[in-house]
């Protein structure tokens, strides 16, 4: 059938950005999404029920029209390109594919603006950048429910994330039931799992809003609780139970054993049945029990199995041997010198390193990394946070020991245009040995939508991003809220408030006590890289002598669970201070004294409240220094901040920081920022 929005496409110019109209698009009486072809229903369905939910029904009489049009854009364009044009009567969203279409949506939903309800009159050609976009999501360390699956997925529909890869099987957990092997959740699936037809209901709301979904099925190591279940199976003495420590056990199954392969094979065939993605990913990583060659025959029997049900496999980069098979992907986390030296090798792949979420890098540095810069910057970028003395603490050195350890590109030439063409894009990996479900939103927005920024825009664009303007991927979360169910605060304030209501045993009034743990709590941030996965480094996360271990049974109940990875008080005060006056300065000093004013009297009390309350009195001798320092520059001076002449004094001041950023219970203050933001202000 011809489709007669067709010709509507005419009118729009093949320009990246154009704004039309003299004013906004009055969407008060709702929008009717409309289309011809049924391949637009399903992201047609779902937009619509979107805007019915954020404008009300439309009005059948008055509503404005938002046509959705297949047609084909041009030669050499990507598959999920798109044109929108929004302005006064009908607006269309046109693209050659359904992904092109989610993809037109979000950005329609973008310009939208719920409390006006109306919509900036735009026109826009565009496409991304790589075409894997990705984000992990570790389903093992804890469980995820698929209610936080599905609005993840919304959410990454919304950023432009086109990959969900899901770490399904691990050491702590199988998450997956199978038909043919009920043993595996009977045995070996503490905390939940997944039934098949539960997943196969994800992956078509995922196909829905653009999102293909990738499964994990991580051999030959990292297979305790395969092992668990099948005995039989392993390489050496099988675990006696799921362990629950996030220590990487050391077990492999046998790569001997032709039991191995036909269990192997037989899950793989159910969950090819799931999982329609054209990409399995087969694990790979951590098993220097095998040894090389023992692991590169093993990758290479589960290869041909993927193969043998119509998939691609995809590796970790300790699967990358020089007899690896040219047609599998693989992704490099532990070092971005590994990614070089997989599309040197002729295959294609994907990084992850430099994008774990769930080490604490902050949104600026996530969002500098790129796959295709040269090398030299590359590198730098994925080092910048644990070289960086103001974030990475003790922690620091060891971080960066571990990402040049795994590959250095110090000296590397650049990639040619054909070893290029072989970086897919990449993934941002959210672990989640420290996050719960009611954590998951904290820790993955706005920092995947960072990631996603970087793998869509046009390198041009991205290079013309200061650091402000990075920042303002905070503006996203409102969008977050009207369009998604995704809540970052969600988690944090159950956690709070039970801290407030524990404070109240104590003596102090738990309304008081909540307002005072928020405010601590926007001022502070976990110790970064692995401090709190790994016990025993007592310089480098404060742990309290009788805090659980870190593992699967361990409350996430604290303080310092109550902290996302990037304190917003720093950021929230330099954009509403962008240049602070001593009065912003002063006004500063009170709100980090308030705090221990409330809390103090717990610094004696159980650890749970003993840490926020220290970390309250850390805050307050924080506001001291900063008293000291405003006090030595206010002599006769009217500069916005430090006089040029008290440089000497900011130094002695952000010196006396130091110790007081000393971790306890996995926290420290996050106060460096404003003094280096007031000495450059007073230096101006």
């Amino acid at each position: 059938m011809t489709d007669p929005l067709a010709s509507l496409l005419v009118p729009l110019p093949a320009s990246a950005e154009t704004v039309v109209g003299d004013g906004p698009v009055d969407l008060g009486h709702g929008v009717h999404v409309r289309w011809v072809d049924e391949r637009c229903a399903g992201v047609g369905t779902h937009l619509q029920a979107d805007l019915d939910r954020v404008l009300g029904p439309p009005d059948d009489e008055r509503a404005v029209p938002l046509a959705l049009s297949l047609h084909d854009l041009g030669p050499d364009r990507s598959p999920e390109g798109y044109r929108l044009h929004v302005g006064d009567g009908v607006s269309l969203l046109a693209a050659a594919t359904e992904a092109g279409l989610a993809r037109g949506a979000a950005t329609y939903r973008q310009l939208v603006d719920r409390p006006t309800r109306t919509a900036v009159p735009m026109v826009i050609d565009d496409a991304p950048r790589f075409a894997w976009r990705g984000l992990l999501v570790d389903c093992v360390r804890h469980f995820m429910p698929l209610d936080a699956l599905r609005r993840t997925v919304d959410a990454m529909a919304l950023a432009k994330l086109n990959v969900l890869h899901l770490h399904l099987t691990d050491d702590q957990a199988w998450r997956v039931a199978s038909r043919a092997h009920p043993q595996l959740t009977e045995r070996a699936s503490p905390g939940g799992h997944y039934e098949l037809d539960d997943l196969a209901a994800l992956v078509a709301h995922a196909a829905d809003r653009g999102v293909r979904v990738v499964p994990e099925l991580d051999v030959p190591g990292h297979t305790s609780a395969l092992l668990v279940a099948f005995p039989e199976l392993a390489l050496g003495a099988p675990p006696a139970s799921v362990p629950t420590s996030y220590v990487v056990p050391g077990v492999s199954v046998d790569p001997s054993s032709e039991a191995v392969f036909e269990v192997l094979d037989t899950i793989v065939g159910e969950w090819a049945e799931v999982f329609p993605d054209e990409c399995f990913h087969i694990g790979g990583d951590e098993v220097p029990v095998l040894g090389e060659e023992r692991q590169a025959a093993f990758t290479a029997r589960m290869v041909a199995i993927v193969r043998g049900h119509g998939r691609t496999p995809i590796v970790w980069d300790e699967a990358l041997h020089p007899g690896l098979d040219r047609d599998v992907i693989v992704q490099a986390w532990r070092s971005p010198a590994l990614l070089h030296e997989a599309v040197r090798a002729g295959h294609r792949a994907i990084l992850s390193s430099g994008w774990y979420l769930d080490l604490g890098v902050p949104l600026r540095h996530l969002h500098a990394v790129d796959p295709l810069d040269p090398p030299e910057r590359l590198q730098a970028s994925v080092l910048a946070p644990w070289r960086d003395a103001d974030l990475a603490g003790v922690v620091g050195p060891m971080a960066a020991a571990t990402v040049e350890q795994a590959g250095s590109l110090d000296g590397a030439s650049p990639l040619t245009a054909e070893e290029r063409s072989r970086v897919l894009g990449g993934e941002a990996a959210m672990w989640c040995e420290r996050v719960t479900p009611a954590l998951l939103d904290t820790y993955l927005w706005p920092l995947a939508a960072a990631v996603a920024d970087r793998l869509w825009s046009p390198a041009g664009s991205l290079a013309a991003l200061d650091h402000g303007l990075v920042e303002n991927r905070f503006d996203l979360l409102p969008a977050f809220g009207v369009w998604t169910d995704v809540d970052p605060k969600r988690g944090p304030r159950v956690i709070l408030g039970a801290l407030a209501d524990l404070a109240g045993d104590h003596g102090l009034d738990p309304r008081r006590a909540e307002v005072a743990l928020a405010a601590l709590a926007d001022w502070c941030e976990p110790v970064r890289w692995y401090a709190r996965a790994v016990v025993g480094w007592p310089d480098a996360n404060g742990r309290s002598d009788d805090a659980p271990p870190p593992g699967t049974g361990q409350p996430l109940d604290r303080f310092v669970d109550a902290l996302g990875p990037e304190a917003d008080g720093p950021r929230a005060w330099r954009r509403r201070t962008a240049r602070p006056a001593p009065g912003d300065a002063y006004a500063l000093v009170a709100a980090w004294r308030a705090p221990a004013a409330v809390l103090g009297p717990l610094s004696d009390g159980p650890s749970i409240l003993a840490e926020p309350a220290r970390l309250a009195d850390r805050l307050a001798a924080a506001a001291d220094v900063l008293a000291a320092l405003l006090d030595a520059a206010a002599g006769g001076s009217t500069s916005a901040g430090v006089p040029a002449a008290e440089a000497e004094a900011e130094a002695e001041a952000v010196a006396a920081l130091g110790p007081l950023r000393a971790p306890i219970g996995e926290a420290t203050i996050a106060v460096t920022s404003v003094f280096r933001a007031l000495g450059a202000q007073g230096r101006a």
